[in-house]
């Protein structure tokens, strides 16, 4: 991980960080995600599916 991190002096400050990897990441299981397409495209109009998306990093509380 290359992080750069300032070290705070122009502003009187220390700066301490701690980085951790609390979460996993969340890897959709494909079997699950075609079902979950499928039922889309049945609800969706014609093109309302998008899968030519790239991925993107999100959060929940619940995965």
């Amino acid at each position: 991980m290359n992080l750069q991190i300032w070290d705070g002096s122009a502003y009187g400050c220390e700066v301490t960080v701690n980085n951790t990897r609390e979460f996993i990441p969340l890897i959709n299981d494909p079997a699950m995600t075609r079902a979950a397409v499928s039922a889309a495209e049945k609800v969706f109009l014609p093109g309302g599916v998008a899968m030519e998306r790239l991925p993107i990093t999100v959060s929940e509380d619940y995965a």
